[in-house]
C-alpha cells in the first residue's frame, strides 16, 4: 500500500461518519500512526554492520530504537558525541566488524511522499487506516467517531495477533514437562 492509497482509504472511512476536511494533516497523521504501530506491533527489523576499534564507542544507526542482538561480541550502551550532539552509542568488547540486528523506526512521511510504500507488513495496513481515521477525530468535542475508529483499529490488531499466534508452533507444558 502506498501513502496515497492509505489516504484514500482513510478519507473513505471519514466519509462514513460525515467528516472530510483533514487533507492538510493527513501525511503527518499517517507518519505518526505508522511509527506507533511499527514500534508497538509490526516491528521493522534491520541489520547493520558496525566496525570499531577496541575501546571505541560507535554511534547506533539513527533509525534504531531497540537492539535485538549483536553477533560475535558483547557490548555496552554508551553515549557518544557526534557533530556536537550526544547520541546513543555502542561499545563492543573487542575490535572488528560486528553485525547489529535492531528494531527500527519507519522512514518519515512528508507531503511529497504520496507514492512511497507504507513500511508496515501488509497485515497491518487496515489497522493503520483505522488508526489514522481515529487520530483525525482525537481533538473533536464529539468522541463517537474517535471511539468507533479506535474500536475498529483494536479489532484489526487483535485479528493480526491471533493469526500470528495460531501460525506458530504450540508448546504444551504439563506439570513442568514439555509435551
Amino acid at each position: 500500500m502506498t501513502v496515497n492509497e492509505c489516504e484514500e482509504q482513510v478519507l473513505r472511512l471519514l466519509d462514513e461518519v460525515g467528516v472530510s476536511d483533514y487533507a492538510d494533516r493527513m501525511y503527518r497523521l499517517i507518519d505518526e500512526a505508522q511509527r506507533v504501530i511499527a514500534c508497538t506491533w509490526g516491528f521493522i527489523r534491520r541489520k547493520a554492520v558496525l566496525t570499531s576499534a577496541e575501546g571505541e564507542v560507535v554511534p547506533l544507526p539513527e533509525d534504531c530504537y531497540a537492539i535485538e542482538r549483536v553477533k560475535n561480541a558483547d557490548f555496552d550502551l554508551e553515549p557518544v558525541e557526534v557533530d556536537g550532539e550526544w547520541q546513543n552509542g555502542i561499545l563492543f568488547s573487542k575490535a572488528g566488524e560486528h553485525t547489529l540486528i535492531y528494531k527500527a523506526y519507519p522512514d518519515h512521511i512528508t507531503e511529497t511522499d504520496g507514492g512511497k510504500l507504507i513500511q508496515l507488513a501488509p497485515e497491518y495496513h487496515a489497522a493503520l487506516c483505522c488508526y489514522v481515521a481515529a487520530l483525525t477525530q482525537d481533538n473533536e468535542y464529539d468522541k463517537r467517531a474517535y471511539q468507533l475508529f479506535m474500536e475498529r483499529y483494536n479489532e484489526k490488531i487483535a485479528a493480526v495477533e491471533r493469526a500470528r499466534q495460531m501460525s506458530g508452533k504450540a508448546k504444551v507444558v504439563v506439570y513442568g514437562r514439555t509435551v
